[in-house]
């Protein structure tokens, strides 16, 4: 789904569905990775559903961050926190997933921390690729220029929004124009949303 704003909106089915295809396609070219690593905090729900797609128990992850929030790129990646387990890596064969790559800066600081911990041949995958990204894996589904919204990003993309809403008028239907979801979705997360800023409130 792409609404006016040019996000690309994946379902939760569409997200299974798109998952399970590039699943067939690593499959289907022979590569037999022993661990997935993923790339946080996008690439940890990919790697869950590859893990089980897969067949494969040996999982671990490197936090690396491109963007502070949406639309907001870091001069370079940052690396947050590296392998929990190097040991898993050495003399394995890996694959480095993640959901979108940008420029490719972040998978290539990912290569880099799996080959340094010993791997035997290291594999990326991920979900959709920039046009202009420089580093391209070795699986992925589809090209888009696109903002692409994975389901477990609706809260995040729906906070933005109402931080930087200008006009007036109901914040549901101007959210509903925005993104394309469904008023029931948007109705009850908004309450979830509301009702975490209250508790931090609260708190404090």
């Amino acid at each position: 789904m792409v609404n006016e704003r040019g996000f690309l909106i994946l379902s939760p089915t569409g997200m299974y569905w798109a998952l399970l295809k590039l699943a067939n396609k690593i499959r289907s070219s022979g590569y037999e990775p022993e661990v997935i690593v993923a790339i946080a905090r996008g690439g940890v729900i990919v790697a869950r559903y590859l893990c089980d797609m897969l067949s494969i128990d040996k999982v671990d992850e490197v936090e690396i961050r491109l963007y502070g929030s949406i639309g907001v790129r870091y001069r370079k990646p940052k690396l947050i926190r590296g392998l929990r387990d190097p040991n898993q890596i050495k003399g394995r064969d890996v694959l480095i997933v993640d959901d979108v790559v940008e420029t490719g800066a972040t998978l290539s600081l990912a290569r880099g921390i799996v080959r340094g911990a010993g791997a035997n041949r290291v594999k990326s995958a991920v979900l959709y690729v920039k046009p202009w990204a420089k580093v391209i894996p070795d699986y992925y589904l589809k090209v888009t220029d696109r903002w692409v919204v994975f389901p477990h990003e609706y809260g995040e993309l729906l906070s933005e929004l109402l931080s930087s809403k200008t006009e007036e008028g109901d914040a549901l239907s101007y959210l509903k124009r925005k993104t394309g979801l469904p008023v029931k979705v948007i109705s009850s997360l908004l309450k979830v949303l509301i009702a975490d800023k209250g508790s931090h409130s609260a708190d404090n």
